[in-house]
């Protein structure tokens, strides 16, 4: 059937379809009225299905076929057919004016006739319902409907119950051939509108547009958010080349079209209206445009093209918002904008609007938000769509006069609103961390507080602003904005002084280190801590004085100066005992084992056991978790590689039973970095995975950057060469990013080693050298000796891969006299390892067998197994070149249940398969040097304690 679109009152039906159709009355008439008894209605024999009755879908349609799918879906359920046991359940696209609901129902409908779910077709109304003057009655949209299913206009009853009656007829009669229907009605308002068009057939179907949330329909809501990101700009590139075909302005400036969609709030109508100023405009840029909407004053006036404006239908939306909800409702709507964050509470609603929370949630809600005039981001928490902020806001500047006391009086209780926020105190506590858990509430209110705060500070309200400037300073730094926080530190240091508050001058400062250095800016940080000290000494605060020397200490190991760290640390650390605070000692503790590691492992392990049992005491799972963790590596670090795989594992075991992320990424990292170290790179390429995963959900780049680098050391292990590639290069740049030299630095050795496992030794060898450039360099911290020594064995190694032995050896030296110098026992252990390997692969087993029996004698009496183990392989490679083979056959089979023991598997197989080459050569005959064999890579590597690889050599 031809079903025709009628957009209000009158029109006519064709005439193929008003000669088709014949209503028969039976009864008789007084005057104007009809007296009927039946009322018969014979459609036509045929009837054509179509979509005459429909606009046609906007041509640039695009970012909604979700949607659409979605609403055939809803639409048509299981394939149409109905079952005819109940009435249609209607579905409901809402959303903001403007934000595409008519053209998502335009496209539903067609896309639903197109595939056959509709044989008789779909008729369509347009409601007005937001239009005083335009607004249909439920009888008026019973007519069009009338009219559009083929019944002339002098046989449409007057009455709208008469109306529904011949309407449900009609609809029965079409379900009686085998017919089903779509009925659109768009812009609608109540729910009063729908009721009488509801068809009472499932086999029928209703679909509605409205602005609100028709609450008292039964039925599916469809709620349609604002485009955003590509699809917003594909929707603009699409409508600019349907106008102007060819153009392709809006593909050549995609960020500039990024930026139109933001000012735009991501609002088709706005859209639409922006493509269309640029078609009328050729030689407009599109950049000129985005600059043009973020300069003016009167964006909304920019947001029309003569035929559409956004401030048209938001005009509507708000005359029905005064109409519908009372003066009540639209006075909270201009009130909102008063407030200086782009969301805000429900608490801070109900103070700018002076009434009580229940009242103003209720507006809120069941008025407001049904509307989209707001919404409800989180729970209790609104916000407004920045278009229909300027629009409002153009409301309040238009009742400026009439509204001028009540605005003021919002404001300012609005101040006190965010001034009396339930917040942290001001005890030395609240700076033990930059940002404290406790802290995450400001967060939300970042931007309300800082309007306030700035409000505060230019009426120059110094009371205000000191009561407004830790809040504001919590919520800028849980926001993730230290150089707002630090603004607000230094403005609330002025007022404090202002006022002679002392004790808030300290605090202030504090504040203001603290800021700088998340800022990345230590020098100011350590300044304004010393001045914080001053005014602590003065007044003989010993807790804060404490705190001020951990924050310090903090600052001091940022920039990699332990020394500096470390005497501060130990003082803080004194006066937390005289303080009696457990928490300070243990976070001191804590930060002073920190700065100890950069000096040497043997100092940091009793540290961190002396932490331990305080934080046991305070409960603080997590902190024991990451302490046992930075346990673990320092047993690492000293050779003590089982006893660190325990402590790594227990802390892991710790992390898993709390929900801090942080503490279990770190235990992860711990765990990985000893399985490492005891040959177990399987367990361990697990281990950093699970750690990256969690480091990049945290988002914390530097120990993403650092925990990719060790999931790249351990694939390099498990010989997996070029998905460790990939991970040392995405690590690199992220360190890069950051500006980290020294981690930077360690990265490259890790790097190095792997291209020399792949046969790409040149390349190594520029690599180690430029590792140890970063490691040295001022910028990398120039203290770290370890990583130095480390650097100049990686050098080594790779230069013995190019048969450049002498040159190897006096790096190994080098290593090896600057490991003695600072007593790295364990790292020299390594490093003799390395050397004693260069020199077989040089051909001098007479050096190298001492050598290699002082770095075993090392490993033993540090408990290093693994290194015990390595050294034991090559001890035996080494006796076999010196024809001592019952010697070497033993050092061999040593080794293979040293690794089994272990759990070290490809020193294992390594062993293993020397060993069954030496007892296949027989006891005598056969050359001085080692068994012909076949590397699995062109040079076989085992990991060092470090996780650094050391080299085994071919022969």
């Amino acid at each position: 059937m031809g079903w025709l679109r009628w957009w209000g009152r009158g029109g006519r039906a064709p005439e193929t379809l008003r000669t088709g159709t014949e209503n028969l009355f039976s009864g008789g008439t007084a005057g104007v009225v009809f007296q009927g008894r039946d009322i018969t209605v014979q459609l036509p024999a045929t009837l054509p299905a179509a979509v005459a009755g429909l606009d046609p879908v906007p041509p640039a349609f695009a970012g909604r076929e979700e949607e659409r799918d979605r609403l055939v879906a809803l639409l048509a359920p299981d394939g149409g057919e109905g079952t005819g046991s109940g009435g249609c359940v209607p579905v409901n696209v809402t959303g903001l004016p403007g934000v595409g609901k008519t053209a998502l129902a335009l496209a539903a409908a067609h896309a639903a006739v197109a595939a056959g779910a509709f044989t008789g077709g779909a008729i369509a109304v347009t409601v007005h319902g937001y239009d005083d003057e335009r607004t249909l009655t439920a009888g008026q949209i019973l007519e069009s409907l009338l009219r559009g299913l083929g019944i002339p206009g002098e046989k449409i009853p007057p009455t709208e119950q008469d109306r529904a009656r011949l309407y449900r007829d009609l609809l029965q009669k079409m379900t009686q051939q085998g017919h089903r229907l779509l009925v659109l009605l768009d812009d609608v308002s109540a729910a009063e509108q729908v009721a009488p068009v509801r068809p009472a057939d499932d086999r029928h179907a209703l679909l509605i547009t409205s602005r609100h949330v028709l609450n008292s329909l039964v039925g599916t809501t469809v709620p349609l958010a604002e485009l955003s990101g590509e699809p917003a700009v594909e929707l603009m590139a699409r409508t600019l080349e349907q106008t102007r075909p060819g153009d392709r302005r809006i593909r050549r400036e995609p960020e500039a079209a990024a930026r139109v969609v933001e000012l735009c709030g991501g609002l088709p109508l706005a859209l639409r209206i922006t493509t269309a100023v640029l078609a009328g405009s050729p030689e407009r840029s599109v950049s000129t445009l985005a600059d043009e909407l973020a300069r003016t004053d009167d964006r909304l006036a920019l947001l029309a093209d003569g035929e559409r404006a956004v401030t048209a239908s938001f005009e509507l939306s708000y005359r029905h918002l005064r109409h519908s909800g009372g003066d009540g409702a639209a006075r909270l709507l201009r009130l909102l904008t008063a407030d200086w964050g782009t969301d805000l509470s429900t608490a801070a609603a109900a103070a700018l609007a002076g009434e009580q929370q229940v009242r103003v949630k209720h507006l809120l809600s069941t008025v407001l938000a049904r509307a989209h005039l707001v919404e409800e981001v989180e729970p209790d928490r609104w916000r407004m769509h920045d278009l229909v902020r300027l629009y409002v806001t153009s409301l309040a500047e238009d009742r400026a006069t009439a509204d001028a006391d009540e605005r003021g009086a919002a404001v300012e209780r609005l101040l006190q609103h965010y001034a009396s926020l339930d917040g942290p105190g001001t005890g030395h506590t609240e700076h033990l961390t930059p940002a404290p858990a406790h802290w995450l509430p400001l967060g939300r209110e970042h931007a309300g507080l800082s309007g306030a705060f700035a409000h505060a500070v230019a009426r120059q309200d110094h009371a205000l602003v000191l009561r407004l400037a830790g809040r504001a300073y919590r919520a800028a730094v849980i926001s993730g904005d230290p150089a707002r926080a630090q603004e607000v530190a230094r403005a609330g240091f002025v007022a404090a002084r202002r006022l002679a508050d002392f004790d808030a001058q300290g605090h202030m400062l504090m504040f203001e280190g603290t800021a700088y250095g998340l800022l990345d800016r230590p020098t100011e940080a350590i300044r304004s801590y010393r001045r914080a000290g001053t005014n602590f000494r003065k007044r003989g605060v010993h807790a804060m004085e404490g705190v001020r020397l951990l924050r310090s200490g903090e600052t001091h190991l940022r920039v990699r100066q332990p020394s500096q760290a470390c005497a501060a640390l130990r003082l803080a650390v004194r006066l937390a005992r005289r303080a009696e605070d457990r928490r300070l000692e243990a976070r001191c503790l804590d930060v002073l084992a920190r700065a100890l590691d950069m000096v040497s492992d043997d100092l940091s392990v009793p540290v961190r056991r002396a932490a331990l049992p305080l934080l046991d005491a305070l409960g603080d799972t997590p902190a024991v978790a990451e302490t046992r963790a930075g346990l673990a590596d320092n047993l690492g670090n000293l050779g003590q590689c089982a006893e660190a795989a325990h402590e790594a594992q227990t802390a892991v075991e710790i992390a898993r039973r709390t929900t801090d992320r942080h503490a279990l990424a770190t235990a992860l990292s711990s765990l990985g970095t000893a399985e490492t170290r005891c040959g177990r790179h399987r367990a361990a390429t697990e281990a950093h995975r699970e750690a990256l995963g969690l480091w990049q959900d945290l988002r914390l780049l530097r120990d993403s950057a650092n925990s990719q680098g060790d999931l790249a050391r351990a694939l390099s292990l498990s010989r997996r060469h070029h998905e460790a590639l990939r991970h040392f290069k995405d690590a690199g740049s992220l360190l890069r990013a950051v500006g980290d030299a020294h981690a930077e630095g360690s990265l490259l050795i890790g790097l190095a080693d792997t291209l020399v496992r792949i046969d790409r030794s040149q390349e190594a060898v520029r690599t180690c050298r430029l590792a140890l450039s970063r490691i040295r360099s001022r910028d990398g911290g120039g203290g770290c000796v370890r990583c130095e020594v480390l650097g100049l064995e990686g050098l080594a190694e790779a230069l013995a891969s190019q048969n450049q032995h002498d040159e190897a050896l006096r790096h190994c030296d080098e290593a090896v006299s600057l490991a003695r110098r600072r007593s790295l026992a364990a790292v020299l252990a390594d490093v003799l390892s390395t050397r004693g390997d260069i020199l077989r692969q040089a051909g001098r087993p007479d050096e190298a067998l001492p050598v290699l029996l002082e770095a075993r004698s090392d490993h033993r009496r540090l408990a290093d197994a693994h290194g015990e183990a390595l050294d034991t392989v090559r001890v035996g490679s080494v006796l076999w070149r010196l024809d001592r083979r019952e010697e070497a056959r033993g050092e061999m089979a040593a080794a293979v249940s040293l690794s089994e023991a272990l759990g070290a598997e490809y020193l294992h197989v390594l062993a293993g398969k020397r060993l069954r080459e030496m007892k296949a050569a027989g006891p005598d005959g056969g050359s001085h040097q080692e068994p012909k064999r076949v590397p699995v890579t062109p040079v076989d590597f085992v990991p060092n304690q470090k996780g650094i690889r050391v080299r085994l050599g071919c022969a």
